[in-house]
């Protein structure tokens, strides 16, 4: 019995796609008995009528009704299947995820099998083969209230279908469920919303960043012993944080169109988030522009808020500088080893009294510079990844245009060495050179070969680790990476006018 039911089932999946393969070769439909054909509808109903007479009927996403015969199988995936009295399947019933009714006079020569669905089933009646049904009748009818929603939103690529009532109640209980988080956690959300704000490119590639993770991370904590008891944990801060990242995305955009000050109230908030719907929803509602609005709108909440939470982690974090202040007031600090303040040109300060200002000011003056040596801010995430982009696209189509790679592992193999010699070379690469990065060592020297080599060895290590290595300038407050630290390295963003 089992071997008879998965044979008709797959069977059944085979047909389906055999007859989507050809069905642009079918001929135009015709009826009568001299002209059976096989019929293959996805997104639609269809009828084959008491007179009429069919090869094979296959639907996704559609309900047939059979009144006429059919002389092979009859397969239907996501949707009802109405058998009338005159109806005659010569073959197999397959429906699968919708409800089937057969009225007293129906005949199927093959087996009957209804998957994650009811069967209304007369009294008496019986198929030629196996009779297999796994599930219910209130199962198969919720299935048949949701396919409306595939064929006219999922296939459209729009969220919503304005005429279905229970799209409705769900957009009214999502709406109620994120006022209520916009009134419990208004700072955090506020958080995300100024990240938003002040960084929407960085947060787009954060959160595309986290996305091409998830697959990655979540194969090697299932692969550990230890992590599969943290998978179902970090799957499910993953959610929580794309909820949050939506309301604080809803409510950045409705504070843009009213033009709100940088803090707003948690009343004022409540009207952003209501705006920011409203739009929103009017957006679900257009095809292709409506999906598209929603992927995006959920890449740039988790990037959202995974840089908020990372800011978080760096101010709890002891910074690496330690400002001693003297007896009599004079602030003494050591320089940072080609470290950069945050502006393109540091000139020297001069000495300073307590008198002027005081200790914690006095803290954020950066160390003297050496004149020949001027030093420049830190490189933040996104000009780093960035290059790495351009990097690897120029790579790749030099590899391509001279066909020397033969296998994936070639690639990486030229891939490291581009690298290892434009560091040696130039301190930097040409997607450095375009964004405007350089490699320095703590002495403030560009690296020598030695040291490239050591930085693009240990870069591995840094990818590896499910690429945490290379998200490390997220957490760290010189913006280094994993492999930066192991080759004593530090990327700086030079002027435009910076000769190479």
């Amino acid at each position: 019995m089992k071997l008879n039911v998965r044979a008709v089932l797959v069977l059944g999946l085979l047909s389906a796609l055999t007859s989507l393969a050809t069905a642009t070769q079918l001929p135009a439909y015709q009826t009568g008995p001299d002209s059976p054909r096989t019929v293959v509808r996805v997104g639609v109903d269809h009828t084959v009528g008491i007179d009429e007479v069919v090869r094979e009927v296959v639907l996704v996403m559609g309900s047939a009704s059979i009144e006429g015969r059919v002389e092979r199988d009859v397969v239907v995936v996501l949707g009802a299947l109405s058998l009338g009295p005159s109806a005659s399947v010569g073959g197999s019933v397959v429906n699968v995820a919708g409800r089937t009714q057969v009225e007293p006079g129906a005949e199927v020569a093959g087996d009957l099998v209804v998957v994650a669905g009811g069967a209304d089933l007369p009294a008496g009646f019986l198929a030629g083969g196996e009779e297999v049904v796994i599930g219910t009748a209130a199962l198969g009818d919720q299935m048949t209230a949701v396919l409306p929603w595939f064929t006219r939103g999922l296939l459209w690529g729009r969220p919503l279908v304005p005429d279905l009532g229970w799209v409705w109640l769900a957009v009214g209980g999502t709406l109620f469920f994120y006022l209520v988080l916009s009134l419990l956690f208004d700072r955090p959300l506020r958080t995300c919303s100024r990240v938003l704000s002040e960084r929407p490119l960085s947060t787009s590639l954060v959160g595309l960043l986290v996305l091409f993770l998830i697959g990655p991370v979540s194969f090697i904590l299932t692969v550990s012993v230890v992590g599969i008891a943290v998978l179902p944990f970090a799957l499910s801060a993953l959610f929580i944080a794309g909820v949050f990242g939506r309301v604080a995305v809803i409510r950045w955009l409705g504070s843009r169109l009213m033009v709100e000050g940088p803090e707003e109230t948690r009343l004022e908030g409540l009207r952003s988030l209501g705006i920011g719907s409203a739009v929103l929803v009017l957006a679900y509602l257009i095809p292709v522009l409506g999906m598209v609005t929603w992927m995006l709108v959920g890449l740039l909440g988790l990037g959202a808020v995974t840089l908020a939470f990372v800011e978080g982690l760096a101010r709890e974090s002891p910074t690496l500088e330690r400002e001693e202040v003297s007896s009599s007031g004079s602030l003494a600090s050591e320089p940072h080893p080609a470290s950069a303040p945050q502006s393109e040109y540091s000139e020297s300060p001069g000495p300073q009294s307590t008198e002027d200002e005081d200790v914690g000011s006095r803290a954020q003056v950066p160390p003297m510079p050496d004149p020949d040596r001027p030093l420049f801010p830190f490189a933040g995430f996104a000009p780093r990844f960035g290059a790495f982009l351009l990097d690897l696209l120029l790579v790749a189509v030099a590899t391509s245009l001279l066909g020397i790679t033969q296998r994936p592992g070639t690639f990486l193999l030229w891939l490291l060495a581009y690298h290892i010699a434009f560091w040696s070379w130039k301190a930097t690469t040409v997607g450095g050179i375009v964004c405007r990065l350089r490699i320095v060592r703590s002495d403030s020297e560009p690296p020598n070969f030695a040291d490239a080599l050591v930085r693009g060895l240990s870069s591995i290590f840094s990818l590896a680790a499910a690429g945490i290595g290379g998200l490390w300038i997220l957490v760290d407050p010189q913006n280094r990476t994993w492999h930066d630290k192991i080759a004593g390295t530090y990327v700086v963003r030079v002027p435009r006018d910076h000769p190479l």
